[in-house]
This record gives C-alpha cells, structure tokens and sequence, in this order.
C-alpha cells in the first residue's frame, strides 16, 4: 500500500491547504501509559486518562525562541526547566480561561508567529482498534473459497 495515497485523501477530503510545508514541533506529552493490557484484575492502571501530546509549532526550520521575557510575565521561577499548565493556570476549564498568565502566553504565542498543537489520545480505543487491526489479516486468510 502507497501511503501517500491515503495521506493524498485525507488532505483532500478536509480541504488542507501547506501540509507539504517544513514545520518545527515543540511538545510535551501527559498521561502517556506506554502499555495498556487487561489481567484477572482488570485493567494495570488504576485511572484510565486520555494520552495528550501539544506544544507549539511554527512554520520552517528550528530557530530561536525568546521565552526569558514570557518567564518573566508570568513569572515562571529560574528553577522551573518548563512551562507547564499549572504556571499559566489552575482550576477547571473556566478558571482557566480567566487566567491573566493564559492571556499573557496566548499574546507571546501570536507575537512570535507561533500556532498551538494539540492531539489527545484514548488509549483504551487504540488498544481495541490495535487488537483488531492485528486480527483482520489473518481472518482473510481463513476464509472459504
């Protein structure tokens, strides 16, 4: 199978416009289980949560990122080696979005022609769609004539 067959369909059917451009990613991961699987006891993690990859992204080769100045706004300690959420805010998701340090990384992101990426991942339906994917080809070849 040609994957740039599939790749090709998807961009048309969603209308995607630059998916052949050169783009820099910067991400952090959350939740990430590395193996789900199910014993006598159940599954062998106590809380199931979704898998979240993000970061921000620009267009074009690495370059440099001034962030001494957003450190700064929303004071981040020296100590911190990242921003994570609970820098820019706590609380549910309204409490969030009230966030005066969400704002002032929000402005930096836009000023610096930067774009938010955000994937989230269940991992208990990619573990069944796995298992499934892995047992489709050898039904076909058991099938009568």
């Amino acid at each position: 199978m040609d994957i740039d067959e599939l790749r090709d369909a998807q961009i048309r059917l969603h209308g995607l416009t630059k998916a052949d451009g050169r783009y820099t990613f910067y991400h952090d991961e959350t939740n990430n289980i590395r193996k789900l699987y199910i014993d006598v006891g159940g599954l062998n993690v106590a809380e199931l949560k979704v898998f979240v990859l993000g970061g921000i992204v620009h267009q074009g080769e690495p370059r440099p990122l001034e962030i001494q100045s957003l450190r700064e706004a929303i004071r981040i300690q020296k100590s911190a080696p990242e921003i994570k959420l609970a820098h820019v805010a706590k609380g549910g998701f309204l409490d969030v979005l009230r966030s005066r340090q969400l704002t002032t990384f929000l402005r930096w992101v836009s000023e610096n022609g930067l774009m938010i990426h955000y994937h989230q991942l269940d991992p208990f339906y990619w573990s069944v769609a796995d298992l499934i994917d892995s047992i489709v080809p050898s039904l076909a070849q058991h099938q009568p004539c």
